[in-house]
């Protein structure tokens, strides 16, 4: 059993994904019963804040420099030594076309083995050789270590692109890095492995993914007086980030609980099934998060611990403005009492960010 939280110590909730255009959430929601998420929206106060990922909101919140060395991070997670090198990471992914768009798939769809991994290096070796060596971490996390001159390596962090466009991601690498690509895209079409995987009606690796470069020395900042202590995030270069930097690092747990200290929670559960327009997953976490999230918050929030939660609902589009949202035990309890205010529709979140955004560029 978790210690109970201390009333002054808040609470801090990124929850990407969850804003859709006003019809569309109509649609996906207008059957569903979010009781406890109608509470919190009808005495909050949401705010416009302007488009980021989720990534850049937590780094953020850090006091972290942007951006991330994620491969640096993500091998502190996956318990590699630490060192001041630059690494990549350099992720296989399947690139499918969706409705006559390219797009980035999740290297976990792919199952790929250990002995998978290795066999699709070596292959790669020589055409990245230029740039550094490959490293498998896992079967599903490869990283490059770079040589000094490695140019601009880093298109979207990948966590952020998933079950989106590819060419959009890519084009800002240098040439050099965009013909290696190309190079490896073929190797990777021929090899025996991948043409087993075709011949059994499995996903094949048909590219691979670079991002994140950077080195840990690049991320020094002093300790900040508001800096939470606790971090839970399934997120691996995140869980590295916290770890670097002193925090308590947790998985995400499957439903609320009072943290004992100031916590950050990323609840990234909404996102690919946002970007992937599936309906029908988005909808099962929204519910899932209704039942273990947001029906305990309040709750909990009515007892005053936290006595003080903020949500950041970050919109996955990049051009979005995302909705920042803060709400107190006091809030809670007024709105109780105030009889006249209503519980308010989660709808409330798309039209507030459509206005704002209207207003912006007016």
């Amino acid at each position: 059993m978790s210690s109970p939280v201390s009333v002054s110590l808040p609470v801090s909730l990124l929850i990407p994904g969850l804003i859709w255009p006003t019809q569309a959430l109509s649609d996906l929601t207008h059957d569903l019963s979010l009781p406890a998420l109608s509470r919190l929206l009808a005495c909050g106060r949401l705010v416009a804040q302007p488009g980021t990922t989720c990534s850049e909101l937590v780094a953020q919140k850090l006091g972290a420099t942007q951006p991330l060395p994620s491969a640096a991070l993500r091998r502190i997670t996956l318990g590699r030594p630490a060192d001041n090198h630059d690494w990549l990471c350099l992720d296989p992914v399947h690139l499918g076309f969706v409705e006559h768009a390219l797009t980035i798939g999740d290297p976990q769809d792919l199952a790929l083995t250990r002995d998978e991994a290795e066999a699709f290096a070596v292959a790669l070796a020589p055409t990245f050789s230029e740039f550094g060596e490959i490293e498998i971490a896992t079967p599903q996390a490869w990283h490059l270590r770079l040589k000094s001159d490695h140019g601009n390596v880093s298109a979207p962090a990948l966590h952020d692109v998933i079950g989106g466009r590819a060419d959009r991601g890519l084009a800002a690498l240098d040439l050099s890095w965009r013909q290696a690509l190309n190079e490896a895209q073929m190797l990777l079409h021929s090899h025996p492995f991948n043409q087993d995987r075709e011949r059994n009606g499995r996903l094949t690796v048909n590219s691979v993914w670079p991002w994140g470069a950077g080195a840990l020395h690049s991320q020094t900042p002093p300790p900040a007086p508001d800096r939470p202590a606790l971090l839970w995030t399934d997120s691996l270069d995140l869980r590295g980030l916290g770890q670097h930097l002193g925090l308590t690092i947790a998985p995400l747990p499957t439903h609320w609980m009072p943290p004992p200290a100031t916590t950050l929670i990323v609840i990234d559960t909404l996102s690919q099934p946002a970007r992937r327009a599936d309906a029908i997953a988005w909808r099962t976490e929204l519910e899932r998060l209704e039942e273990n999230w947001f029906a305990p918050l309040v709750a909990d929030l009515q007892r005053g611990c936290p006595a003080r939660l903020r949500i950041d609902f970050i919109s996955d589009a990049p051009d979005k403005q995302g909705l920042a949202f803060d709400c107190s035990r006091a809030d809670l309890l007024f709105s109780r009492m105030a009889f006249w205010r209503k519980p308010t529709s989660i709808l409330r979140l798309a039209t507030h960010s459509a206005s704002t955004q209207a207003q912006s560029r007016a």
